[in-house]
């Protein structure tokens, strides 16, 4: 039988010197293998849970007057409702609209106060779209969205252009 099995079952309090060494390298081994395994896992579930945010478009062609909505749509492993996200227009650094779980548009601009809305119900299935109500000529610029969980955060940004009601009315003057 091994040395290690003949000192273990005689209930020797230390082992000799051999059993000693065997066990120092059994141990490393295990230790090694155990970390790498954890390693391994805490990558998958990072890449696994990794914030992704896609818009339907980059550039949007609104019209003065009307409703206009940015879709995007965030992709994560994680429950969507356990994120945070602010719209911020970024010519004039304004938050549009700033979700937490506790739902609320701290810090809004006051011009995007009863225009500016996203859709609650579908947050948690990934719309993080922002509907604009009656849209002016003011709202054309870049809008970025950031959205951050506990650990990760990303960010896109999407051109709105706004053209007049009545195009060829607006521009009449200025052959």
């Amino acid at each position: 039988s091994h040395p290690l099995c003949e000192c273990v079952s005689q209930g020797c309090s230390s082992l000799c010197s051999d059993c000693a060494q065997l066990h120092r390298v059994h141990t490393a081994r295990m230790n090694y293998l155990l970390h790498t395994l954890i390693l391994l896992a805490a990558a998958e579930m990072t890449t696994a849970g990794r914030l992704k945010v896609k818009c339907k478009e980059e550039r949007i062609m609104a019209k003065a007057g009307e409703d206009d909505v940015i879709q995007c749509r965030l992709y994560s492993k994680n429950k969507a409702g356990s994120v945070a996200f602010v719209w911020k227009k970024e010519d004039a650094a304004e938050i549009i609209y700033n979700y937490t779980a506790s739902h609320g548009s701290r810090g809004q601009n006051p011009s995007y106060r009863d225009r500016a809305q996203v859709f609650d119900n579908e947050i948690r299935k990934g719309n993080v779209s922002l509907r604009l109500r009656n849209v002016t000529l003011s709202d054309s610029g870049t809008y970025s969205l950031s959205v951050a969980s506990r650990s990760q955060r990303t960010q896109t940004q999407v051109f709105l252009s706004i053209r007049g009601k009545n195009r060829g009315v607006l521009f009449r003057g200025l052959k």
